[in-house]
């Protein structure tokens, strides 16, 4: 009986341990959920259980740098602070702190770069209509999809329909081009009918001017306009 309890803590032992990963199994899933399937952010997870499991400082700090590199791929900031991490926690390992540094310096110059732009230089991404923007930035000329030609206004979300266009039975509008002081909008208008007219509607004004065109004249062909606002 005694020998079956022994037989029975021994299995349980076994299978226990079995079921134990290393630092370096941690880090070998980790690699392979990065680079292999390029599941970054499971791999940051496995590679901080390296760093929890492993008491090989060499191994941990390479998992510290692969973190830092997850997060840059990502685009995040706390790129950043995984390799200063590295520096601070892991000073003897010289080969991997170097390679911190290097990320870092290169982190740095990126920032430094956008920051000599005059003006600034941002990309985000809006949730604003496809259209023309106006010079001055406060409106967006738009006829999305061929639908109804409208003023977006960027900061009340405020949209204006100038024009409702009917492509069924052919009414469409073509070629928005704005004044340089934003507050003359021009656009060629295709009738139900197929004649085609230029429009040129001042903001604030309830009708725009039409203009008929030649047959010859190509709808939606504008190169712009002249300093003095006469000619398009």
């Amino acid at each position: 009986m005694k020998a079956r309890t022994l037989i029975g803590l021994a299995l349980v032992c076994m299978f226990g341990f079995a079921g134990l990963q290393t630092g370096q199994e941690y880090f070998q899933k980790a690699l392979s959920k990065e680079r292999a399937e390029g599941n970054l952010r499971e791999a940051i997870v496995l590679y901080q259980k390296a760093i929890e499991t492993s008491k090989d400082e060499t191994l941990a700090a390479k998992a510290q740098l692969q973190i830092g590199l997850c997060y840059e791929k990502l685009g995040l900031q706390e790129a950043e602070k995984a390799f200063l991490l590295v520096v601070e926690k892991y000073p003897s390992q010289s080969e991997t702190v170097k390679l911190a540094k290097e990320r870092l310096e290169r982190l740095s110059a990126a920032a430094s770069v956008s920051a000599t732009i005059p003006g600034g230089l941002m990309l985000r991404k809006l949730d604003i209509p496809a259209g023309v923007p106006s010079p001055d930035g406060k409106y967006i000329a738009s006829g999305q999809n061929y639908g109804d030609l409208f003023l977006y206004e960027m900061e009340t979300k405020k949209k204006t329909i100038l024009k409702s266009s009917s492509p069924e039975n052919g009414s469409l509008a073509y070629g928005s081009s704005w004044s340089t002081d934003s507050h003359i909008l021009a656009y060629v208008w295709r009738s139900a009918k197929g004649r085609n007219d230029l429009h040129i509607w001042e903001l604030g004004a309830d009708e725009p001017l039409a203009v008929r065109l030649d047959e010859s004249v190509e709808p939606g062909n504008f190169a712009g306009w002249t300093p003095d606002y006469k000619w398009i």
